[in-house]
C-alpha cells in the first residue's frame, strides 16, 4: 500500500522553522510522518531549520567548542605542520579559501576571514582503499600536542554520525520514498567531515569593506549541521515575495541549525539558499558536521 504523507503543520516561511524529532526517534507511532511533512516544508520554502529534540548532550557540544578553542590558540607554527592533505584533512590557514560563485562576494572575491581544522571519517590504515591511495582516503592528521582533542573530536562525530543516520527515514520520507531508501548509501557510514571553525574578531575597515567570515555560499552535502556557540554573525538567505532577503541566524536554545537534502524534489527551493557569516567585533567559534553518502570511486 502505497504511504502519504502527512500535511505540514502552516507555517511561515519568512521564519526558521524549528523541527522537533524527540517523538520520532523514539519510535512513537506517526512521528516519523509528521517529522517527514514538517522537513519536507522547512527544505522546500525555507532551506534551513533548527533541529530539537535531537538527543545530542549538550556536554559533548560544549566539549567539543572547547577543543575548537584550544586548537585555535595553538601557535601558527603549530598548526601549519597539520595543512590540508589531498582529501582536505588538517589545519586551513587564515584566508585560505574564497567564495567564488556568489554575487555578494565582488570581483576579484576575497578570501574568507576564517581558519578551520577539518577531521573526517578515521580510517584503519590497513583498509584497502587507504593503501590503494583513493580520493578522499587519506589519514586524518591530528596535533601531537592537545591530550584528549583527538578523542573528543571523534567522540563528537561518532555522535552525530549516528544522529544522521537515525535521520535518514524522515528525508525519505519527506521525499515520499520508503523509509530505509538511503541505508544502503550509507552502508560504510557515509563521507562525513567535522569542521571546527574560528572567526577572528574584524577590523573596522574590513567592516567597512564588507569582507565576510565566511562569503554566502550553498552547501554540496546531504546533511549540514551547525552548533553556532553564543556569538552572533551567521545569516541565512530567507524568501521575501518574489525575492530574497537575508536574515540574522542567531542560536536557538537546545537545538542546531540544519539544511540540505541534496537529492529529489525537497532541494527545489532549497539549492538557492545560501548562507554566510558576516564581520564582527568579537572572536566567533562554530563547528559543522556533514554528511554526504559513500563515494563509489
Amino acid at each position: 500500500m502505497r504511504q502519504t504523507l502527512l500535511k505540514a503543520t502552516p507555517l511561515d516561511a519568512s521564519r526558521i522553522p524549528v523541527l522537533d524529532v524527540a517523538a520520532c526517534l523514539a519510535g512513537e507511532p506517526g512521528a516519523l510522518e509528521g517529522a517527514a511533512a514538517e522537513l519536507r516544508f522547512a527544505l522546500e520554502n525555507v532551506g534551513f531549520f533548527y533541529l530539537a529534540g535531537h538527543g545530542v548532550p549538550q556536554g559533548l557540544i560544549d566539549r567539543i567548542f572547547a577543543e575548537t578553542r584550544r586548537f585555535h590558540a595553538l601557535p601558527l607554527d603549530h598548526k601549519t605542520k597539520l595543512k590540508l592533505n589531498r582529501s582536505n584533512n588538517g589545519y586551513m590557514p587564515l584566508r585560505g579559501h574564497a567564495q567564488r560563485h556568489t554575487n555578494l562576494n565582488k570581483t576579484p572575491p576575497k578570501p574568507n576571514e576564517n581558519e578551520s581544522f577539518f577531521a573526517k571519517r578515521e580510517r584503519d590504515p590497513n583498509d584497502p582503499d587507504v593503501i590503494a591511495g583513493r580520493d578522499l582516503r587519506d589519514p586524518n592528521q591530528w596535533p601531537d600536542d592537545l591530550p584528549g582533542f583527538k578523542e573528543t573530536v571523534l567522540e563528537y562525530q561518532d555522535m552525530m554520525r549516528r544522529l544522521v543516520h537515525k535521520l535518514l527515514p524522515v528525508y525519505a520520507r519527506a521525499l515520499e520514498l520508503p523509509a530505509d531508501y538511503f541505508a544502503p548509501f550509507f552502508h560504510k557510514g557515509g563521507e562525513i567531515t567535522v569542521r571546527m571553525i574560528h572567526y577572528p574578531p574584524a577590523t573596522q575597515e574590513q567592516v567597512a569593506d564588507n569582507v565576510f567570515g565566511t562569503a554566502a555560499h550553498t552547501d554540496r552535502n546531504l546533511f549540514t549541521i551547525l552548533a553556532q556557540g553564543d556569538t552572533p554573525g551567521l545569516q541565512i538567505m530567507l524568501p521575501t515575495g518574489p525575492g530574497f532577503r537575508r536574515r540574522s541566524c542567531p542560536a536557538c536554545s537546545s537545538s542546531i541549525l540544519a539544511t540540505r537534502c541534496a537529492a529529489g524534489a525537497t532541494t527545489g527551493s532549497s539549492r538557492r539558499r545560501t548562507g554566510c557569516s558576516t564581520s564582527r567585533a568579537v572572536t566567533a567559534i562554530r563547528c559543522r558536521f556533514s554528511c554526504r553518502p559513500n563515494t563509489t570511486r
